[in-house]
């Protein structure tokens, strides 16, 4: 009985032991498959990781490029910009610099056309003022009246004499008239006639010019004038030394001019005198050799 009983109790302390293998068993490979899905996991976590990783540095690769690209193609525009600006600010440059150009010019336009403006209207204003000009036996007589005022004939032309500028202003024409006359230049507005011109120098009217008198060409009424002249003097004094005075002093250099004159074509120099005239001189017996100077 006691056997029975301590098999029964082997027996179901085997029976317990085998179930508790078999628990601890399960347990073991529940435990051993939670550690191999654990490594798996890691694994497949190692993996991935790896992956994820590899997939990030592509992706910041990818990145890097793309803003390289972008910086690249950022760069090439922030250039163009750059380039067209330059072309703008070289353009807007030019076309101010064109302006200032084109105001210049119209300013100068301006400028001239208000010119010949104020000098259209002075001549208009001269030739008005000649219009009313006094009548030359006038102005002969306010000479008359200056030059027994002041003991000369040298007449100002600046402002007005007595309130009178159409006499200021015919003295200037006169003095320019005859500069040009006896010069040969530009034909003057009106030409004195040699009456004119011995009544002025009768009066030591100052003609404003000091003229070479070997380079004047006289006209043939003028010369003819003094010619005669000359030959009431020689009848008078017997000679042709005709003196450098006040009251002679005209003729005095015109006589040294045809003395100088005569020098010249004898040496082929240019000339004002011409054959007849040198002919007439001669019959009347004109000292050739006589004084030249002017002084």
């Amino acid at each position: 009985m006691k056997v029975e009983m301590k098999e029964k109790i082997v027996s179901e302390e085997a029976k317990d032991s085998e179930a508790m293998d078999s628990e601890t068993k399960e347990k073991m490979d529940t435990d051993a498959k939670q550690k191999i899905e654990a490594k798996s996991s890691e694994t497949m976590d190692s993996e991935t990781k790896e992956k994820m990783d590899s997939d990030a540095k592509e992706e910041i690769v990818l990145e890097a490029k793309d803003s390289e690209t972008m910086d690249s193609e950022t760069k090439e525009k922030m250039d163009t910009d750059a380039k067209g600006s330059e072309s703008d600010k070289k353009n807007l440059g030019n076309e101010a610099e064109e302006k200032i150009e084109e105001n210049k010019s119209d300013a100068k336009s301006k400028k001239t056309e208000k010119k010949e403006k104020d000098v259209a209207k002075k001549a208009k204003k001269k030739i008005e003022t000649f219009k009313k000009k006094m009548s030359w036996e006038d102005c002969i007589k306010e000479c008359k009246e200056f030059l027994a005022e002041n003991g000369h004939c040298k007449i100002p032309t600046t402002g007005s004499y007595k309130g009178n500028k159409t006499f200021g202003n015919w003295v200037q024409e006169t003095r320019r008239n005859f500069k040009l006359q006896m010069t040969g230049g530009k034909k003057p507005r009106r030409a004195l006639t040699q009456e004119q011109i011995d009544e002025l120098e009768e009066l030591n009217f100052h003609w404003g010019v000091e003229l070479d008198l070997n380079k004047v060409k006289e006209t043939d009424t003028a010369w003819e004038a003094n010619f005669q002249k000359l030959k009431e003097y020689k009848d008078a004094n017997g000679d042709f030394d005709v003196p450098m005075e006040s009251d002679s002093l005209k003729l005095a250099k015109w006589t040294r001019v045809q003395r100088t004159q005569k020098y010249y074509r004898d040496t082929k120099r240019k000339c004002l005198i011409n054959k007849e005239r040198i002919q007439k001189l001669g019959d009347i017996g004109f000292d050739w050799k006589g004084e030249r100077k002017m002084d």
